[in-house]
Parts: C-alpha cells; structure tokens; sequence
C-alpha cells in the first residue's frame, strides 16, 4: 500500500501551487467584484446626471397673473365658436401683457421699456389658455388665475444658463442726434448705465456675452 507521502497530489509543492492557485482565484475574483462596483457606480453617476440634465430642461419657470376674460378681448367678432377663440392668440397675449404692465407701472415709463418688459412672455404661451376657455367657454366674464411659462430666455437666465449672445437695440441706450446725418446716434449715459447693468448680471452667471447692437 503507497505511502499518502508518496501521493503526488498530497505532495509539499502540490499544496503549495493549489494554495497559490486559490490566492489566485481569490485576487481575480476581487478585482472583478471591484471592477463590477466601479461599474455600477459609474452607471449610477452617469444616470443621476442624466436626470439632472433633464429635470432642468423639464421644469420651467412660470409667473401667475389674474385675468379678467372679458367678452370685447376675447370675442372681438362676436364669434364664440372654439376655433376663433383658439386662434384669437393676440387677444390673450395682450390680457397677460396688460396684467403685468398693471403690476408693474415702471415698465410704461418708455416704449423700449414696455417692449422689453412685453417680451418677458412669448405670445404662444397663452396657448394652453386659449385652448381651456375655447373648451370651456363659460369661464369668459370670470375671472380666472393662470400661471404663464416664462420666455426660453428668462427661463435660462433664471436656472443660471445665461445666453452667451444677447441683442440689444440701439435705442436702449441711444437716441438720434439732431441735426446729424442717416445713421448717426448719440450714447446717453443713464441709458447706457441700464444696458450695461443687463450685461453685468448676464456676466455673474458665469457667462462672457457677445453683445450685438441691433437698429430700434
């Protein structure tokens, strides 16, 4: 009968490289389970910024104002049907630009200020609202509260990503030189104080505007 001592799988070395194949096994094995982890981490990071990046592009900023839906705005024509109350866009528009102009008399001081104020909300935002009272037409007379989007602009600048071009006119802070030939303007320098005000909080945000001087 052989001696265990002689069974080469019983042997010193056998034992050893089955040790150190089993070291082995366990190292690699530990190196997948890091190799998975760092994985999956990567994987949540890069949904969380997913969902991050989406959250801003899938909230936006509203203002509430409080209509009056008067028949002579809405019903210019008479014509009460849901199509002509659909597309009577203007009309809408015009209760909200109101509204504000209301809340906020400062903007009336000159007509830059009212069309620079105006363009806070794009016409298409009353959309929604035209819609809801051309399907519910017994809310013209009343008085209603609805809250209006924000124009893309505002709405960026608000959540921190200013534009990186912005339009300004020349008549924000020029006026015409009297006397002087086609094209000539003159700065003034409290109306240059108001457009540099505009890039200086379009500057905090992180951003270096082009500014782009467009003819009023």
């Amino acid at each position: 009968m052989n001696n265990a001592q002689d069974n080469p799988f019983r042997s010193e070395k056998a034992l050893k490289r089955l040790r150190r194949r089993r070291n082995a096994d366990m190292r690699f094995q530990g190196y997948g389970i890091v190799a998975l982890g760092f994985a999956l981490f990567a994987l949540v990071f890069l949904i969380s910024a997913i969902a991050w990046k989406a959250s801003g592009a899938s909230t936006y900023h509203v203002i509430r104002v409080d209509l009056e839906l008067s028949p002579q705005t809405i019903l210019p024509e008479g014509d009460a049907s849901p199509e002509e109350i659909t597309r009577n866009i203007e009309g809408f528009y015009s209760l909200v630009r109101n509204d504000l102009l209301t809340r906020f008399p400062e903007a009336n001081e000159t007509v830059q200020s009212k069309r620079a104020f105006s363009s806070l909300i794009d016409r298409m935002a009353v959309l929604p609202l035209a819609r809801e009272v051309a399907d519910e037409p017994h809310l013209i007379g009343q008085t209603t509260s609805v809250d209006v989007p924000l124009s893309d602009d505002v709405d960026m600048f608000l959540k921190g990503a200013a534009p990186r071009a912005i339009f300004l006119r020349v008549g924000e802070a020029s006026s015409p030189m009297r006397n002087a030939e086609e094209g000539d303007f003159k700065i003034e320098v409290d109306r240059l104080n108001k457009v540099s005000a505009k890039i200086a909080a379009i500057g905090q945000h992180g951003a270096e505007p082009t500014v782009l001087l467009v003819a009023d």
